[in-house]
C-alpha cells in the first residue's frame, strides 16, 4: 500500500515534469514565429526606397500596427506587428519592427522580438 502511494507521487511528478515541457515548447515555437514574422517584414522594408517606405511601412501618425496571425500547433495565434522609422537625413532611414504576442497558458505571457536596421538610398 505504502508503496502505491510513494509510485502515486512519483508519476504526479513526471506528469508535471511532462507539463512543464510542453508549456516551454510552445513558448518557444510562438518565440520563433515572432522572430522569422519580424524578419520577414525587415526584408520587406529593406526592399523597399526610402519613399515608398514613408508612404506604406512606417506613416507619421498613428503608428504602423498590423495583426498578423500564425498556426502554432492546433491554435491560430495573433502577433502585433509595428513598423516605426526615423529620418537622421534626407537618405537614410533608421527602421524598427516590433512584434508582440502573448502566450497563453498557466499565467499570460507577454513578449516582444525587435530588429532594427538602417536603410539608405543607392
Amino acid at each position: 500500500m505504502i508503496s502505491l502511494v510513494i509510485l502515486l507521487f512519483v508519476f504526479m511528478g513526471l506528469i508535471q515534469a511532462s507539463l512543464v515541457s510542453i508549456n516551454s515548447n510552445l513558448r518557444n515555437e510562438i518565440r520563433d514565429a515572432a522572430a522569422g514574422i519580424a524578419a520577414e517584414n525587415m526584408a520587406r522594408a529593406k526592399s523597399m526606397s526610402i519613399d515608398l517606405l514613408t508612404a506604406q511601412f512606417c506613416p507619421a501618425a498613428p503608428a504602423n500596427t498590423t495583426t498578423v496571425s500564425r498556426q502554432i500547433r492546433s491554435a491560430i495565434q495573433p502577433f502585433f506587428v509595428t513598423g516605426t522609422c526615423v529620418f537622421p537625413d534626407a537618405n537614410s532611414a533608421q527602421v524598427t519592427v516590433s512584434v508582440a504576442y502573448t502566450v497563453s497558458g498557466d499565467t499570460a505571457t507577454t513578449g516582444t522580438q525587435t530588429i532594427n536596421s538602417l536603410v539608405r538610398r543607392p
